[in-house]
Formats: structure tokens, sequence, C-alpha cells
């Protein structure tokens, strides 16, 4: 891999490491003010249990997102690891090159598409 391609590559990881953080931070502040006691309840004489299931609904698939993306954020350092240390591109599993459409699609992928596709299961 030439050294214009890696230096793609480590910008499209610290880009995505940048965005990830970001959108982690809304996410948990999103998270704490939902969790906070908000005294409507006590406020109202009327309370909906539709809207609070809704609202913990919305929650739950907030905490779900941020699983996810604590993961991208963990692939994406581990990648600029594997720059660091000359093993970026290289399959973890049959030690072939990566395709660059591959890292261009997800450049912090750790499997070849061959590797990746027999440790998917059907």
């Amino acid at each position: 891999m030439s050294k214009s391609e890696l230096q793609k590559h480590r910008n499209q990881l610290e880009d995505m490491i940048a965005r990830l953080h970001d959108e982690e931070a809304h996410l948990r502040h999103k998270v704490m003010r939902a969790e906070e006691p908000s005294g409507i309840a006590e406020q109202e004489p009327y309370h909906n249990p539709e809207e609070e299931r809704a609202e913990l609904a919305q929650n739950e698939i907030a905490l779900s997102v941020l699983e996810n993306e604590d993961s991208l954020l963990g692939e994406c350092q581990a990648a600029l690891q594997r720059i660091k240390k000359g093993k970026y591109g290289i399959c973890e599993s049959c030690a072939h090159t990566i395709g660059q459409k591959r890292l261009n699609a997800a450049p912090y992928a750790r499997f070849c598409v061959r590797c990746a596709r027999e440790a998917t299961p059907d």
C-alpha cells in the first residue's frame, strides 16, 4: 500500500473517531437527560403510560446505538494501531492483503472479504 493510500485511510479513521466521539457525547447526554426525574408526574394529574413506554423504548434504542458506536470506535482505534505497527490492510485470519475497495468502504476492516464471509453465520 502506498504512503498516500495509507495516509488517506489514517485520515478517514481519525475523522470517523472524531465523529463517533461527538455522536457518543450527544447520545450520552440524551440518555442522561431522559433518566433524570423531571417532576412532571407530580405536576400532572394524569400520567400517560403510553408516553412513558415510548420514552423508555427511545432510551433503549439510544443505548443500543451507543453500544454499536462504542464498538465501531474501538475498531477504528485498533485500525490506527495496525497502521502504527505496519499491519494495516492485512487480513488477521489468512494474512492476505485486504482489497482497497473494502478498505475504502470500511477502513477499520480486519478481515478480507472471503474471511469475513466465512466468519459470518448464514
